[in-house]
């Protein structure tokens, strides 16, 4: 049985590396089956992927410096 999945499921998961990602591998390997990506998908979640990647981005946190630290506790 051929599966198609939703844009969404995509997007919820993009580097496919989650459980439910490996078990659909893994059944569509045993199976011999074809994950379908109907191009109405496939142009959705291009469209979001980067509107996705930036609310994961977390952004890198400057620790002070030692000087910096110590100026602070000397005020």
């Amino acid at each position: 049985m051929d599966v198609t999945l939703d844009a969404n499921v995509y997007l919820s998961d993009p580097w496919m590396e989650g459980i439910a990602f490996k078990s659909l591998l893994d059944y569509l390997r045993k199976t011999q089956s074809k994950l379908i990506v109907p191009k109405l998908v496939f142009d959705e979640v291009l469209a979001r992927y980067p509107e996705r990647l930036l609310t994961q981005v977390k952004r890198p946190q400057v620790k002070p410096s030692r000087s910096e630290v110590w100026c602070s506790l000397r005020k």
